[in-house]
């Protein structure tokens, strides 16, 4: 946010702040708008009992908390600010309350259809409590509010979310080096209401978008678990502060005790002919572009660097774009549909296919580019199978380095990979392209959240429509529904020119379905 060194408000603009920032001529611009709405605040907002608004500080003083004890495997969900996302909660990194100490967090616990709030650090995210973290406690940067039933967690949760929401917050947080908002400012935070019938539309979105996450990770789950069928035993090998090997194992670049770890020697002991190196199956393998960080905006040319990479995948959020100008030397580090992408440097190993939307892409230095000769292995399989821990535990044997880990391109060509059947490889690329659709369209039902409640604010949509829309829905018809999407774009809503947000909403539509089956089969 840019803001002028001089700004005039007139008298009854003045509040109980001095500071030039709070005035700044965005901000009163946005409050100009918001003002057009029925507002309350977040305390009108909750139910009448106790502790309706806590956070960790409601159970005892800060020398109290400090004997709660926490773990990193069981006990009660502990929602930090790291966890707290826009529109949903990360568990990936979660750590736990010991049971035993229940009780010391008995009064901040939270229930299905919570609002949590973040006060410092990510000030402003917001997310409504889903089912798969009820009664989760939440640490003291974090405020829990516990709605009336006829509030919609979801829409609350993204109007804080949008930039109209989130400018409120800045405005009223304080603070030079971390922003931060204590409790009685964060009560008095004001959000927008609207017809219950067009919030349930835009709140349906995002618990849309939180159906895709779990169906995402049922089909992680099932992909994991098809790990077992590769031929290869995980015998618990118990690690010495010494190991033998033979000379038959010793190598002559290879001197360091690490590689020789008995965990090691016993996988690659269980190499058949049913597996073969990656140096057989690829026709070329090529180090990335080494280019200044010197990016620029959406039109220039796409990139894609080492942590843009997760497991199977490439992150749209991720890619960075450099300027056009570069293109002619960049011919050499382009990516074409179902080449592999493996990090060689850093966190080495992630590997993902590429896909027909990546194709084109550059690709950065901390990466190599594989190139299949052999037809007899899909993509997606030898993506998974790398991901895999059979080919975690190569990666983990073959890098090396003192500073920072790496591997080169005649490590990564000595890789072993299962010469697995036609019938597993096609069941393997089928789960992780509806594993992937998953995740990419649960973040575009995230982002269609918010972008409806901006275009709202902004007068792009009107509330007619999104009502109009949500009864349509409720007698089974989604043809409003589908006017409203293919409206939609990473610019906003209704630009002329812009790119579909949603390439196919019926791709969409098929797979809601197919998680909402799911999910009643469990």
């Amino acid at each position: 946010m840019t803001t002028s060194l001089f700004n005039r408000i007139k008298p009854d603009q003045i509040a109980d702040r001095l500071d030039g920032e709070y005035y700044a001529k965005e901000l009163l611009e946005n409050e100009s708008k918001l003002n057009l709405f029925i507002q309350v605040t977040l305390e009108n907002c909750v139910t009448n009992i106790r502790n309706a608004i806590s956070d960790l500080t409601s159970n005892g003083s800060f020398e109290f908390l400090r004997g709660i004890q926490f773990n990193h495997t069981s006990g009660i969900p502990y929602v930090r600010t790291q966890n707290l996302m826009d529109g949903y909660i990360d568990f990936s990194d979660g750590i736990y309350v010991d049971l035993k100490c229940k009780d010391m967090v008995a009064k901040s616990l939270c229930e299905t259809g919570d609002l949590i709030v973040c006060r410092k650090g990510k000030v402003g995210a917001a997310s409504a409590v889903s089912a798969d973290i009820h009664g989760a406690a939440i640490s003291e940067n974090v405020t829990r509010f516990r709605l009336d039933k006829s509030y919609d967690a979801d829409f609350l949760a993204t109007f804080l979310n949008s930039n109209h929401g989130r400018m409120r917050f800045l405005r009223e947080a304080t603070g030079v080096i971390q922003k931060w908002i204590n409790n009685e400012k964060l009560r008095q935070i004001r959000v927008i209401r609207i017809d219950s019938s067009a919030e349930k539309y835009i709140g349906d979105k995002v618990r849309q978008a939180e159906k895709l996450r779990a169906w995402a990770k049922r089909l992680e789950v099932r992909l994991a678990l098809l790990e077992n069928k590769i031929p290869i035993s995980k015998h618990v090998v118990r690690e010495a502060k010494h190991s033998k090997a033979t000379l038959s194992y010793l190598t002559e670049n290879r001197l360091d005790a690490r590689y020789y770890a008995n965990k090691h020697l016993d996988l690659y002991a269980q190499f058949t002919d049913d597996f073969e190196s990656l140096g057989t199956i690829f026709s070329k393998f090529k180090y990335g572009a080494s280019i200044a960080a010197n990016y620029v905006n959406t039109d220039g040319l796409p990139f894609i660097r080492g942590n843009a990479l997760s497991p199977n995948r490439i992150n749209k959020d991720d890619i960075v774009y450099l300027n056009r100008s570069l293109e002619d030397e960049g011919n050499n580090y382009c990516i074409e549909e179902d080449d592999i992408l493996i990090t060689r440097s850093g966190t080495v190993g992630v590997a993902a296919h590429v896909t027909s939307e990546y194709a084109k892409y550059w690709y950065g230095s901390f990466i190599i580019k594989c190139t299949l000769s052999n037809k007899l292995y899909l993509p997606a399989y030898v993506s998974w199978y790398l991901n895999s821990w059979v080919g975690q535990q190569q990666f983990r044997r073959l890098e090396n380095g003192a500073v920072q880990l790496n591997i080169n391109i005649e490590e990564l060509s000595s890789i072993a990979i299962w010469k697995a059947s036609q019938e597993f490889q096609n069941e393997i690329q089928q789960l992780l392209f509806e594993q992937i659709s998953a995740v990419n369209l649960s973040k575009l039902l995230a982002n269609t959240a918010k972008t409806l409640v901006e275009a709202l604010i902004e007068g792009q949509l009107t509330e007619q429509q999104l009502i109009q829309a949500q009864q349509a829905l409720e007698d089974g018809d989604n043809s409003l529904d589908q006017a409203i999407l293919s409206k939609l774009s990473a610019e906003g809503y209704a630009i002329e020119g812009a790119t579909p947000l949603f390439s196919d909403v019926d791709e969409l539509y098929s797979l809601l379905e197919e998680a909402a089956q799911a999910e009643a089969e469990e």
